[in-house]
């Protein structure tokens, strides 16, 4: 996806509208793997609550800016809350495109942060497949 100048200018007016520090699109519409009902995946980290009646305002503008048809196909995830599968999904090299960021530092936190708590919670995905990989083995 092209991000051109009139593109960055509605996403710089977004994040000011909604104190956005940072907005990235990820996932399929990033790696180009998608079919026809493949949502856009949007990350943002806000220096507010961002409200359920904040993301029905923003579906609409994200969806004129970024050319989607559809509300259903757009999810948006606080990347302050977001699971580490995830966070480490959303950061990963070559799966992202940066849509808005306050600065290269804001960017540069969060993406660390995704990759320390993916880390800090590796152990527990690694028990969890033993024990899933121990019980099957066990009834198979």
């Amino acid at each position: 996806m092209e991000i051109n100048e009139n593109k960055k200018i509605l996403l710089e007016k977004i994040a000011r509208d909604y104190d956005l520090d940072l907005l990235i699109l990820f996932g399929s519409q990033v790696t180009g793997k998608t079919h026809k009902e493949s949502d856009f995946d949007i990350g943002y980290v806000s220096k507010k609550d961002i409200t359920v009646e904040d993301h029905v305002k923003m579906h609409p503008i994200l969806m004129n800016v970024l050319g989607i048809k559809s509300e259903l196909l757009i999810s948006l995830t606080d990347i302050k809350t977001a699971p580490p599968l995830l966070l480490k999904e959303m950061f990963e090299k070559e799966k992202h495109i940066v849509l808005y960021t306050k600065d290269r530092t804001t960017y540069d936190e969060y993406a660390i942060y995704s990759m320390k708590n993916y880390l800090d919670s590796k152990p527990l995905f690694d028990l969890r497949d033993f024990l899933i990989d121990k019980y099957f083995a066990q009834n198979a």
